[in-house]
């Protein structure tokens, strides 16, 4: 049996106080059956160690103690206890893991990861035979504990052209505040905007995760009709600023949620079914034309009378819808006809149509569609109907804390910062901007700082320089 692993200064400081528990001052060693309750006692707080080890702290705290009577009597001085192990510097037997062998490492690991493809500790093992290296899994596996190793999940991004590039670059200039000089340049935290967009609600899961203890198993598995085909809904989600408004008196607490809107409509049965006899009233998911995202807008207690209700304070300015190039948002005359749509009785608002394949400019794929959809899957995984599947989405957005929706905002400029760092491209790593420091300093995680090495090479990318 191998040594165990090196105590703590504080499990250290345990052992010996629980030592002087059981320890008897005048013979200088443990009382009767001490050293059995010391052991059993050190077991309680989480500090296992063998009977011979506590052999050698009780030693060593003799040792001690006896430096500290004479170091008082001859000198006068205190001398206390030290808790740190007596293994100093580089011991133990020599690492496997020299320089060489990790350049091993690194060229396998690098040419599988550029490859985007999955690396196994076996197959890791193989590559290195190849190179001559005849090592166990169990020291790979140690290895890559040194070494830090961590597995990365990553996507798909959409493919970008020059001009895509250049249209990502110029809609990050466009919300930088150039007002204050060159030398504090800022981002523009536009309160009076909102973004929109659409995302697939699925009823039902194909796979799912369960836990299960000692022989306990589960043989009945949800039903569907075909994986391939399960039910789904589309949701239109309209996001906007949190803040806090007074107005005319009264002040609103507005946590960024505007609303979800389903897109689907109501029919009556024509046969019996699952849902009831003939004639049973249900709802199904449509197809979003222009017509239809046009009435998710503008009919009644549709996007516009939402946000009439809920920010008041926005009668008499004119306030940005973001969304993105589908072609029923911006189709011809769409645009013109749904902001004509708003228009009256003091409201107005204008569209805004973000650059093509960037999602990651879009508050509502950076993370709310995930974080709702994952808050309905805790909810049920296996819904029976689109109704109920509906209602769980709409308790989920109900529920959602408008602090994650700061914190998206906060994502939202550290990518624009990520666009700008790459010259409008999307190879940026997502940057973290400590944001618990900045809540604690500033009261909030937004960052709006603008960099100003990538403004420039933005500014003369887009002016041709």
């Amino acid at each position: 049996m191998g040594r165990g692993k090196d105590l703590t200064n504080n499990e250290r400081a345990t052992v010996h106080t629980l030592m002087k528990k059981n320890w008897n001052y005048e013979q200088n060693q443990f009382k009767h059956r001490g050293r059995s309750l010391t052991l059993k006692e050190c077991e309680m707080y989480g500090v296992r160690l063998s009977e011979q080890s506590l052999k050698r702290y009780a030693a060593e705290m003799k040792a001690q103690e006896e430096f500290a009577k004479k170091e008082w009597k001859d000198n006068g001085r205190v001398a206390g206890h030290d808790f740190s192990p007596n293994r100093k510097g580089r011991c133990g037997r020599p690492t496997l893991l020299t320089d060489e062998l990790k350049d091993s490492y690194r060229k396998i690991i690098e040419r599988y990861a550029y490859s985007w493809k999955y690396l196994s500790r076996r197959k890791l093992r193989s590559e290195l035979r190849k190179d001559g290296r005849n090592l166990s899994l169990g020291a790979i596996q140690n290895h890559l504990i040194r070494m830090k190793s961590r597995y990365k999940t990553i996507k798909a991004k959409p493919m970008l052209s020059a001009a895509n590039k250049k249209q990502r670059a110029q809609y990050c200039m466009d919300r930088i505040d150039k007002s204050h000089g060159r030398d504090r340049l800022r981002f523009k935290l536009d309160k009076n905007s909102f973004h929109v967009d659409e995302s697939w609600f699925y009823v039902s899961q194909t796979k799912f995760k369960v836990l299960l203890i000692e022989d306990m198993d589960v043989l009945i598995a949800p039903k569907v009709q075909h994986k391939s085909h399960i039910s789904k809904v589309m949701f239109l989600s309209v996001v906007g600023v949190p803040q806090v408004v007074e107005y005319e008196g009264k002040v609103y607490n507005f946590d960024g949620k505007v609303g979800v809107f389903p897109c689907t409509e109501e029919y009556f049965t024509q046969r019996n079914s699952k849902k009831g006899p003939k004639g049973t009233k249900s709802v199904r998911s449509v197809n979003v034309d222009s017509e239809f995202y046009h009435n998710l807008f503008c009919d009644t207690g549709g996007v516009y009378d939402t946000i009439e209700r809920i920010c008041p304070w926005l009668r008499g300015t004119q306030y940005r819808i973001q969304q993105d190039g589908a072609r029923p948002h911006t189709s011809e005359g769409e645009i013109e006809d749904l902001e004509a749509g708003c228009d009256g009785d003091g409201w107005s608002c204008i569209f805004i149509t973000q650059p093509p394949n960037s999602p990651d400019t879009n508050l509502n794929d950076l993370g709310f569609f995930h974080s709702i959809k994952t808050m309905a899957r805790q909810m049920k995984t296996h819904c029976e109907s689109i109704e109920e599947m509906m209602d769980n989405v709409l308790k989920a957005f109900e529920e959602y804390p408008k602090e994650k929706i700061t914190d998206i905002w906060a994502c939202y400029f550290n990518n624009l910062r990520g666009i700008m760092s790459v010259d409008g491209g999307n190879d940026y790593k997502q940057a973290h901007n400590n944001s618990r420091n900045l809540i604690k300093t500033t009261g909030t995680p937004i960052d709006l700082r603008v960099d100003l090495e990538d403004y420039d090479r933005c500014f003369d990318l887009l002016n041709d320089v």
